[in-house]
């Protein structure tokens, strides 16, 4: 299977994000607004970029893609324009005051990993040109090596950004461990033993599905990173220790390994208190940790009703809510949930951006129906929800009458 591809595609679409961000943030800096947002979105495209460019070259090889490296010198140029934008970001959050900045940059571990990582940037994006590769010769190759170090460096800056885990995280590490390994010569001689001179003149025999036999390697090894990803992902709270904490300034790709369901309630008091006695058992991650700390305190108002608890009761449900908020759960819910608030502490479930958008499509009459009564009667749609803690559409079912 040989892949003969365009290069103009290629400069078209990263041109097209690399205008949009520098839009985005020009319109955030005139309008005042924090670029926190551009901050991030700027770091997660240099490392993505970084990572694509490494990854160049064994999938040339593997797949047997011709002038792959027209790619890879796009690929390492587009980063360092996107790393610019960045340290464009971050000045700009400490408003541009350098003697500061540059006493903080040796106050953190991220700051000092990130500083290391855009000097070697600095010759690498300053070369990507053919002018250096006719000036340098030989020791071009040698300096571009230092990509690999630099791919190193940029996840430990993204690892150490916070103390909170992140499955993003997980997925970079494992990602960039796999390329790496990949590139280790005992490894490319296994899988390309006739790759010489950085050309991909592979012959291996075919397999049944039409791919060689170090292409099916290749794809068994991202299958087994892929589910290695998700369990480890599944048991990271109880293998570190460390419970999940909501960070408002997540990248766009941390909630990919986050389970979709919400955590239900495991706490026999609550369950049995809230759930049996009052109404359905709410999940602690529908709702912020400072909403749950208002709803607790105000119980002799509790939605127009008086909830007597003994103290021992409400301590520890009042303990259950709080570490199983939202700013604690690591669901694609939740995090959605928090981020419609931006900060804000809501009073209740129908309040919350995110889920008035998510039933914006349906009549407000129907949850006035006898069948539903409020906008919060989750299980009486999303059938077992309770149990399952899934707010998926394929187990919605409208009551009969609706």
């Amino acid at each position: 299977m040989k892949l003969k591809l365009k290069k103009n595609w290629l400069y078209f679409t990263v041109n097209i994000l690399l205008g949009l961000m520098c839009w985005h943030f020009l319109s955030d800096l005139i309008a005042g607004q924090s670029p926190d947002k551009m901050l991030t979105r700027t770091g997660e495209m240099t490392l993505w970029l970084l990572i694509l460019t490494i990854a160049c070259t064994p999938i040339a090889r593997t797949f047997k893609i011709k002038h792959y490296r027209r790619y890879r010198k796009a690929f390492g140029i587009f980063s360092f324009l996107y790393v610019l934008l960045h340290v464009a970001a971050f000045l700009t959050k400490s408003r541009w005051n350098l003697s500061e900045t540059a006493i903080s940059l040796f106050s953190e571990w991220n700051l000092i990993l990130a500083f290391l990582s855009f000097l070697i940037m600095i010759p690498l994006g300053l070369t990507s040109n053919r002018f250096s590769l006719r000036l340098l010769k030989k020791r071009w190759n040698s300096l571009h090596r230092s990509t690999y170090l630099l791919v190193i460096l940029a996840f430990g800056h993204v690892l150490f950004l916070t103390d909170s885990y992140q499955p993003d995280k997980l997925a970079y590490g494992v990602v960039i461990a796999l390329l790496l390994i990949l590139r280790l010569p005992v490894v490319s001689n296994l899988f390309h033993p006739t790759a010489k001179a950085g050309r991909s003149q592979i012959k291996s025999i075919k397999s049944s599905n039409g791919l060689s036999k170090s292409g099916n390697a290749l794809l068994m090894i991202i299958a087994g990173s892929i589910t290695m990803v998700s369990f480890i992902n599944g048991n990271a709270e109880a293998d570190t220790g460390q419970p999940y904490t909501y960070d408002p300034n997540h990248g766009v790709f941390s909630t990919l390994f986050m389970a979709s369901e919400m955590p239900i309630v495991k706490n026999g008091k609550t369950r049995q208190l809230c759930g049996v006695q009052c109404h359905w058992t709410f999940q602690p991650g529908l709702l912020p940790q400072s909403s749950w700390e208002r709803i607790m305190n105000q119980l002799q108002d509790h939605f127009g009703e008086t909830i007597n608890l003994s103290p021992d009761e409400k301590e520890e449900i009042s303990r259950y809510l709080m570490q199983n908020s939202a700013d604690h759960t690591a669901s694609r819910v939740a995090v959605n949930i928090l981020d419609s608030l931006k900060g804000t502490t809501p009073g209740s479930m129908d309040s919350i951006p995110y889920l008035k958008k998510k039933h914006s499509d349906i009549d407000a009459g129907m949850f006035q129906h006898e069948s539903v009564v409020r906008f919060s009667n989750c299980p009486a749609c999303h059938i077992g929800v309770e149990q399952s803690g899934s707010y998926k559409e394929k187990h919605v079912s409208l009551p009969e009458g609706l």
